[in-house]
């Protein structure tokens, strides 16, 4: 099973992990990364710079828990470096929680430590002359094992402190499984990868914090200081060759921090540093400065300080009495390097990547690669992706974004804090008359609208507002919206011409007031008509009162006469 493994759905392909992979052992593929397992070194860069928490080592918790139920033997050797990492003065704190999680026994590292000092002065005594380098760095040695193969027969070929202390438990508790306990993830690839020898099964300490909060079991902190053991040491940079007996004629060199290890390896396969014993670690500080210790963001000094309280300069020797072959075998896994793309190939990636002319090439490795060359290769070897270089896609999208902006119907302007046009769109052109943008990009926006209305924005609390206004110079009615980036640096009117609906909206004003004003004419001409007819009608009134009176008085003078005639 491989140790280390990505969550796809969590990886927001931001390719800081092939930026800090020493090695490059991370392949892209369709914006996933992908680890080459036959490629890494387990150094951990990936998993602790990762911002997703995208990536992990696969843990055997599971499988150890099983074993102890199943009422298996399973002994633990604990790292030194739980003397920096959990808050516990003495190893008795440490021993007891894993007893109550089941362990059967647990025993310091440190032990097997000591045999790998002793070993080293032999090999430091038989070098007549030729650099040793320290073989227990599990990181180190896969990097000599898969990218360095000249650097192997300096490597000192002797167990490290884990493999040395697992043959010990082994003499010590037949038959039962080791677990190595540590902050170290390579220290896994000892129990599954090309030797036997090592622990049977490896948790880092953040796994094991894990296991113990799972399970309510606290380590004891109010637990006396042990005694100072010089092999503690092995764990801090120096800290072996300080376990060690010095001999005259020999240079002792302490080197941490991969990128200063694979410096001197080349330094040493080249001929040079004859005469010097080397102690090497990947990781900054040592063991201390590991990936765990990265995650919790420890002190690497105040680490360094409860490590060498209890060990270097001071400490004394365990009573081991158990024999080891200490003899350990380097193998040569060198993966043949990717094949060296043609001249011509690569000019086509860089100009896919519009990496036209060497100024183009600006090398800025966000993509993780250290040139754009390299990633022009990466590409090639199919280890990587155009897509990955950050430069290409920004200026990709502004070109996108800006031909959106050219089709916009709407007039765009965007100026900076200096008041001057950054941007200018085809719509906006047509507003104020500009044939060619270049007559205003990079100029005072005040050439053509008034600059107090970006300056009225930039002294709001609000990152936009908008307004309604007519420009007389042009001619045109505009609804316009001003707005700025949350960090007020730049600001953009975005106008709408609005001329000829506000045109037609005044024609039909005007229609319709003329229209009003006919209406009452219209009324007062019928009105006048009405008064007319209406006087009129009075006076025909007024004379048929008079003629019906007068008929009525003559019918009435006639009725009255003929009674005069019958008298």
């Amino acid at each position: 099973m491989d140790i280390l493994h990505f969550h796809e759905e969590e990886c927001k392909n931001c390719y800081k992990c092939v930026r800090f992979c020493p090695v490059k052992s991370i392949r892209v593929f369709k914006g996933q990364p992908q680890i080459i397992h036959s490629e890494c070194i387990l150094c951990g860069n990936c998993v602790a710079v990762c911002p997703q928490h995208a990536k992990e080592d696969n843990s055997d918790v599971d499988t150890i828990r099983r074993l102890i139920a199943q009422g298996k033997q399973v002994v633990a050797s604990v790292d030194s470096t739980y003397l920096a990492y959990f808050d516990t003065p003495g190893f008795s704190g440490v021993h007891k929680a894993l007893l109550d999680l089941g362990f059967s026994e647990a025993y310091e590292t440190a032990e097997g430590a000591q045999l790998v000092d002793r070993q080293l002065e032999i090999l430091a005594h038989q070098a007549d002359g030729k650099p040793v380098i320290t073989s227990g760095c599990p990181t180190i040695v896969l990097y000599c094992e898969k990218h360095f193969p000249e650097a192997l027969p300096y490597l000192a070929p002797v167990l490290s402190p884990m493999q040395t202390h697992a043959q010990m438990l082994r003499q010590r508790c037949p038959g039962a499984t080791v677990v190595y306990i540590s902050p170290c993830i390579a220290r896994k690839e000892e129990t599954k990868g090309y030797e036997s020898v090592g622990a049977d099964y490896a948790i880092t300490f953040t796994e094991l914090e894990e296991w113990l909060d799972l399970v309510n079991v606290r380590l004891e902190t109010d637990v006396p200081q042990d005694d100072p053991k010089v092999a503690h040491g092995y764990v801090v940079t120096g800290g072996v060759e300080e376990g060690m007996a010095h001999l005259i004629g020999v240079d002792y060199l302490s080197v941490d921090g991969l990128e200063d290890c694979i410096k001197v390896l080349k330094c040493v396969a080249e001929g040079g540093l004859k005469g010097c014993f080397i102690e090497m670690s990947a990781c900054h500080g040592n063991c201390i400065g590991g990936m765990v210790f990265s995650q919790k963001e420890s002190n690497l000094l105040e680490a360094r300080r409860r490590v060498e309280s209890v060990s270097v300069y001071n400490g004394g020797d365990y009573d081991v009495e158990e024999q080891v072959d200490m003899y350990r075998s380097m193998e040569d896994h060198h993966i043949r390097p990717d094949e060296e793309p043609p001249e011509s190939a690569i000019t086509g990636i860089l100009r896919k990547m519009a990496k036209f002319t060497k100024e183009d090439e600006i090398d800025c490795g966000l993509c993780g690669y250290r040139t754009c060359r390299d990633k022009a290769k990466a590409v090639y070897a199919g280890r990587a992706e155009i897509s990955m270089c950050m430069p290409y896609m920004k200026e990709k999208a502004e070109t996108y974004s800006e031909k959106i902006i050219n089709v916009s119907p709407e007039g765009i302007i965007t100026v900076g804090k200096s008041l001057k046009v950054r941007q200018i769109n085809k719509a906006a052109c047509r507003i104020f008359g500009i044939k060619d943008t270049a007559d205003i990009v990079g100029y005072p926006v005040s050439r053509i609208m008034d600059e107090y209305d970006f300056v009225k924005l930039m002294g709001m609390d609000e990152t936009q507002y908008t307004d309604r206004v007519y420009l007389a110079e042009y001619n045109v009615y505009l609804e316009r919206i001003f707005i700025c980036d949350p960090e007020r640096t730049v600001y953009t009117c975005i106008m709408r011409d609005v001329t000829q609906s506000r045109q037609r909206r005044e024609q039909v004003q005007k229609t319709k007031l003329h229209a009003a004003e006919l209406a009452d004419v219209i009324i007062d001409n019928q009105l006048r008509i009405v008064h007319q007819i209406a006087g009129l009608l009075g006076e025909t009134a007024a004379e048929t009162k008079v003629a019906v009176h007068d008929l009525k008085q003559a019918i009435l003078l006639d009725e009255e006469g003929e009674e005069d005639d019958d008298a």
